[in-house]
């Protein structure tokens, strides 16, 4: 038994019997928030200060643009 598989048994020891199961569920329930919050903060951010989506949904904007058009505006701003 070399070092390397000395530690991989302590660490295999450590875990629950949930763990030893399914250690891919065990670390999607790790990641997945860390994962959301930043999908949130990056929209947040696009949103904000790159584009946004605006749907037309009357004729108040004829001719220039048809009812039920989707436009997206630049929000980044040119000095």
């Amino acid at each position: 038994m070399s070092v390397g598989d000395s530690e991989d048994a302590l660490e295999h020891a450590d875990m629950t019997g949930t763990e030893k199961r399914n250690p891919r569920r065990v670390r999607l329930r790790r990641e997945l928030p860390a994962v959301l919050c930043l999908s949130l903060l990056l929209a947040v951010i696009i949103k904000t200060f790159l584009l946004q989506a605006f749907y037309i949904p009357s004729t108040s904007m004829t001719p220039a643009f048809l009812v039920d058009d989707r436009i997206l505006v630049s929000n980044c701003r040119l000095l």
